[in-house]
């Protein structure tokens, strides 16, 4: 074991401690002892730029490459996917696509590993699509989206593989786990589908919530798992609704006419939406509870993520960068709102990924199986070009005080829940 000298705990200590008394906008460069002595929280998983599957910790150090075999070229390609962590932290999830030297699909699977690289597993092969996988609340089990010749279809897969479930079939299908695992709110067929509590079991019971969908996506389990937001049709316009889990009890949350994206902060003490046309609009907080006032901000937001502990929400915002010869340039904003005083800090302008702007269309399906926050709420980690054509894994500390730390050249990058 490495004793580690009190003299370094000791500047790690002042480097943290100046950070936090920094003026706005004034950022300290990262010290390298920084990397080395921070507590580390969780992991971070990521695809390198090599398309393989990798696992690191904030320092950049403790990584563990998990597959080996991408490629890419005139005999066809093999691509990684998407790492998914589960509830617990333990494991991942993550898709492979392979095609022959004409472009031809020859397999599509999800496997499943361990955080230490062990027990490799092709969870799921069953000759279709995987568009989109969420872990349910055991770590036990995932929940596959699977692209079928005639629609989209919703599986139950065991993480070690074996037979599958399906849960219900339509298209497009989007869903929320209840936070006990044993049921799932399905938003299916669009605005003349249908929003239904599927009942997990040796078979499938389901039961409507009797509520007209509007448009959007992913509806969204309260933490306490006694109630759920979705959205509803009205004959003039659509609501934002917090209803109880059999769809009695219908409150309004807030009216809108464009589309809208939601979703709870983890102690279930706030909600935030986007409302806007194709998703590019302002954010509002607000206390569903009603005794807190809403917080909007008038910014082009496309994506949220809520931290663990409640207190902040990381948002990305276009926004533009005035340029030397006096033109102007759209960018991504990397900002952190405080929910408590309802201030948002810059924290970068950010270039991210193809491969995380992939996901932005959905982001309200995918920030409930994926997070961009460390467990202990005080980094974020994300996939950004740092030149025109270099692609890297950054972690930014949501003080803003801090230059970002470069981890690795990378797609695509998500931290662990725990």
């Amino acid at each position: 074991m490495v004793r580690k000298s009190p003299t370094l705990f000791f500047l790690l200590g002042v480097s943290l401690l100046l950070s936090a008394c920094l003026p706005e906008g004034m950022k300290l460069p990262q010290n390298e002892l920084l990397a080395f002595l921070e507590p580390k929280s969780g992991l971070i998983a990521y695809i390198g730029v090599d398309g393989n599957v990798y696992t690191m910790d904030q320092g950049g150090g403790n990584q563990t490459q998990i597959t080996t075999d991408a490629q890419a070229g005139s005999n066809g390609y093999r691509i990684y996917r998407v790492p998914t962590w589960s509830p617990d932290g333990n494991a991942l999830a993550f898709s492979m696509i392979e095609a022959d030297a004409n472009q031809n699909l020859t397999r599509n699977s999800l496997f499943t590993v361990k955080k230490d690289g062990s027990e490799l597993t092709e969870a799921y092969n069953a000759g279709d699509g995987v568009i989109y996988y969420y872990w349910a609340p055991d770590s036990e089990r995932i929940g596959v989206l699977a692209q079928t010749p005639r629609t989209l279809a919703l599986r139950l897969v065991p993480v070690t593989g074996g037979e599958f479930q399906t849960l219900d079939t339509g298209a497009p299908l989007y869903w929320t786990w209840s936070p006990d695992g044993d049921s799932v709110l399905i938003h299916a067929d669009g605005e003349r589908g249908r929003l239904s509590l599927l009942q997990i079991g040796e078979t499938i019971s389901e039961r409507s919530l009797g509520i007209v969908p509007a448009e959007f996506k992913a509806p969204a389990f309260a933490p306490s798992g006694e109630q759920v937001l979705v959205a509803r049709k009205n004959t003039d316009n659509k609501s934002l609704v917090l209803a109880n889990v059999d769809g009695s009890e219908a409150r309004t949350i807030v009216d809108y006419t464009s589309d809208i994206a939601f979703g709870w902060s983890p102690n279930g003490a706030r909600i935030a939406y986007i409302e806007s046309q194709e998703l590019l609009g302002p954010l509002t907080v607000v206390d569903p509870a009603g005794v807190q006032a809403p917080i909007k901000l008038e910014e082009q937001v496309y994506a949220f993520f809520w931290s663990p502990d409640s207190k902040s929400l990381a948002y990305f915002a276009l926004g533009d960068l005035e340029l030397e010869n006096g033109q102007t340039s759209p960018v991504s904003r990397l900002k952190v709102l405080d929910v408590g005083s309802g201030r948002a800090r810059e924290i970068s302008i950010v270039f991210p990924t193809n491969a995380f702007f992939d996901l932005i269309p959905y982001f309200d399906q995918y920030h409930q199986s994926l997070t961009i926050w460390s467990p202990d709420s005080q980094n974020l980690v994300v996939s950004t070009f740092y030149t025109d054509d270099a692609t890297g894994i950054f972690v930014f500390n949501a003080s803003g005080n801090l230059e970002p730390r470069y981890l690795a050249d990378g797609e695509v990058a998500f931290w662990s829940w725990k």
